[in-house]
């Protein structure tokens, strides 16, 4: 079994697309794919934070952190930072679902932001991440 938090083996993509498993490695690929085409001068890197942490691919947008991805057996995780007037332009929103405003009104807040994560199962959950990073980058 592939163990994420083994800082001595590295991700790539072929390691992810084998943990994540063919449907979701489908929706990765897109995540990735959908932020490189809408955002500027993309970056992604590979981080290990320690602890009982796992690897975290860590995507930029020049210096400006669009997201963090969290690979897991058979699926995956999005986490944004929202700033102030991210918050503000989540509030009024009117795409948004509900359970996900409720994750980014009840994150704490700290001087860089309020942290959340969504989860990506469908086309659906593509959508709005997709709009999730372009609210971002415009606040």
């Amino acid at each position: 079994m592939d163990d994420l938090r083994d800082r001595t083996r590295p991700l790539d993509d072929a390691r992810v697309a084998t943990i994540l498993g063919a449907r979701a490695a489908k929706h990765w690929d897109a995540v990735r794919a959908s932020i490189t085409s809408d955002c500027p001068a993309v970056t992604e890197q590979w981080k290990h934070y320690g602890g009982q942490s796992s690897w975290t691919l860590v995507i930029k947008s020049r210096k400006r952190t669009v997201c963090y991805l969290y690979p897991d057996r058979g699926r995956f995780e999005i986490a944004f930072v929202f700033g102030n007037r991210a918050v503000e332009a989540a509030r009024e929103a009117d795409w948004l679902p509900p359970v996900t405003l409720e994750k980014i009104e009840s994150a704490r807040p700290y001087m860089e932001g309020r942290g959340f994560r969504v989860e990506v199962r469908t086309a659906g959950d593509l959508t709005q991440v997709r709009k999730l990073v372009a609210l971002k980058m415009a606040n």
